[in-house]
């Protein structure tokens, strides 16, 4: 490398992969954009690898015969913009209007790798080519599996591939970009994939879009840092859904109970089931698991929790369960044991509890909380507060979609697994007894006119994978 760049070529600069689709999709043009700090030392360079290009009045250099190319091919250069355009066999394709800027082409941003597909630019025959083949693989899902399969199942799932299609359809129609990238940020430590589909402003998807990603959720504001893991999914089904959902949920009760024989057990069936179907015709999903942990003594305290409809009628149903259960295994059961955020919190003593899960959880009781639009379950030695600030949440906004995960945390959660203190041991070489953040890996879905996927985590991550892999002889100098 010199101040004429490697070869001439500037490596401080993005490097780029520009094309089009034509409907003549083996000949669409593409050409690669190479940042050049020095033309002379870019041909220079080429000479030394016997490759002398031919300079035409156009500005346009012409390789033909490269040594040892496994198949004949033409290349076409030209410089323009600070940046080599290079294109194969047609050189039309680097005609001086049809240079992109690299400005505008290429991000300047943390990138490693990036890739940005128009689909405002794609030709009509490629859309309908998709539409078609995704018609074709949900052709299977509108079909009735066997003859017990309730009609309004089958009619809901006729819905949903109706619906997959035309959304897609409207996607390619009123679609404007998707975006992939891989970077990694310096100043935080974060390596993260970002997939990214951008709608056309103003247009029907895009207010579909915004209108789906105002998802305000009861659990967004209960998430910590000091979390082993949490995952929060909060969405909204659209209306359509809606509909074809509320004759499915009908018929699939009305199924359930038909299975049952037993007079009292359908009765109960039938009682329960009632009080839970607003909530599954309601299209909206908010739900999360919250899991805190290990404290002092390696235990963990796990919430699990989901917006409800009905909630109170819910508990009414849990209090006439309980009062009907015969006196020892009523005795399992505390109700109303604390009241707040305008609901109760219950326990359950399960004594039958598997081993592991108690070793794990430090306790064999489940605290059920419930209030009108929420219901959480409780579980370890903070349960209790945990469930206190659950009730007491207010809805807020927060992501669709998200999940976090701090891989020194969640690495003894395993207790009957061999290997669980060889993960421990490897988590406190890489991230040291206090990781503050350094071992997380996160997940996060968000949609305003942009649907976002972001896959994060710490650099330091990849260390301690490396080390896991090596202790598990893959790869290193360990061949056992």
């Amino acid at each position: 490398k010199s101040d004429q760049g490697l070869g001439g070529i500037d490596t401080s600069k993005t490097w780029g992969l520009y094309g089009s689709l034509s409907d003549d999709v083996q000949n669409s043009p593409l050409m690669v954009m190479l940042p050049i700090a020095d033309e002379k030392a870019f041909l220079e360079f080429l000479g030394n690898f016997e490759i002398r290009p031919e300079k035409d009045k156009e500005g346009i250099y012409t390789i033909e015969n490269i040594p040892n190319a496994p198949i004949p091919v033409t290349l076409y250069f030209r410089f323009a913009n600070k940046y080599c355009y290079l294109t194969i066999n047609d050189k039309a394709n680097i005609a001086k209007d049809k240079l992109p800027d690299p400005k505008k082409a290429l991000p300047e941003d943390d990138s490693l790798l990036s890739v940005n597909a128009r689909l405002d630019g794609m030709p009509d025959l490629a859309k309908q080519l998709l539409v078609t083949n995704l018609e074709n693989m949900l052709g299977e899902l509108k079909e009735k599996q066997g003859d017990n399969e309730p009609e309004a199942l089958t009619k809901l799932k006729e819905k949903v591939a109706d619906l997959l299609t035309a959304r897609t359809q409207m996607l390619l129609t009123e679609g404007e970009s998707m975006t992939l990238r891989l970077a990694l940020d310096a100043k935080k430590d974060d390596l993260f994939i970002e997939a990214a589909l951008k709608a056309k402003s103003g247009t029907t998807l895009a207010k579909e879009m915004m209108a789906a990603g105002k998802s305000p959720s009861l659990f967004a504001s209960l998430t910590e840092k000091t979390d082993a893991m949490n995952l929060r999914l909060a969405v909204t089904l659209p209306d359509e859904l809606k509909k074809a959902l509320e004759p499915a949920v009908d018929e699939l009760i009305e199924s359930a109970l038909k299975e049952e024989t037993d007079q009292i057990k359908r009765t109960l069936m039938k009682a329960g089931l009632e009080k839970i179907a607003p909530t599954l015709k309601s299209g909206r999903i908010d739900a999360a698991l919250l899991l805190r942990g290990p404290d002092k003594s390696g235990h963990y305290t796990a919430v699990v929790g989901m917006a409800v409809k009905d909630g109170m009628g819910i508990e009414a149903f849990v209090r006439d369960v309980v009062n009907n259960l015969p006196p020892a295994e009523r005795g399992k059961v505390k109700t109303d044991i604390a009241k707040v955020g305008g609901g109760n919190i219950h326990r359950v003593t399960v004594d039958e509890m598997e081993k592991e899960t108690k070793e794990i959880f430090g306790t064999s009781n489940i605290l059920l909380g419930l209030r009108n639009d929420l219901a959480v379950l409780g579980f370890g030695p903070d349960a209790m507060n945990r469930l206190k600030l659950a009730m007491q949440a207010k809805p807020s906004a927060g992501s669709m979609f998200g999940m976090d995960m701090s891989v020194s945390r969640v690495a003894g959660l395993s207790k009957a697994d061999p290997d669980t203190a060889k993960m421990v041991k490897i988590a406190d070489e890489v991230f040291g007894k206090n990781p503050a953040g350094t071992d997380l890996i996160g997940i996060t879905g968000e949609m305003t006119d942009t649907l976002r996927l972001r896959i994060g985590m710490k650099a330091k991550l990849i260390k301690f994978l490396v080390k896991i892999a090596q202790e598990q002889g893959v790869g290193g100098d360990n061949n056992n």
